[in-house]
């Protein structure tokens, strides 16, 4: 396996990718994923700039995705899903 060297010289944003591999997440909820991890500020914010850069991260696309999944399997409302959204790290106006 692979180790993660975003930051050390390596390729920025693998870990990014890995987590976005298995989920759309808002820019905010990776962020503090990747906080979670461990990496310090500046490997965050390399993470990130690397993933919107190859097109992974997008909150229009993923919050749009989420809502649909929300609708569709869960039946949701549209007001309990724009708090859920929201709530998710969404921007009231990209949800």
């Amino acid at each position: 396996m692979r180790r993660n060297t975003a930051g050390r010289g390596g390729e920025s944003g693998l870990r990014a990718l890995r987590t976005l591999a298995r989920r759309n997440v808002s820019t905010v909820a990776l962020r503090e994923a990747l906080r979670r991890a461990g990496l310090p500020e500046q490997e965050v914010e390399a993470e990130i700039q690397a993933a919107v850069r190859l097109g992974a991260l997008d909150d229009r696309r993923s919050a749009a995705a989420r809502a649909r999944a929300l609708v569709v399997k869960g039946g949701w409302a549209r007001d309990a899903m724009l708090a859920r959204l929201v709530q998710q790290g969404y921007a009231r106006d990209v949800a």
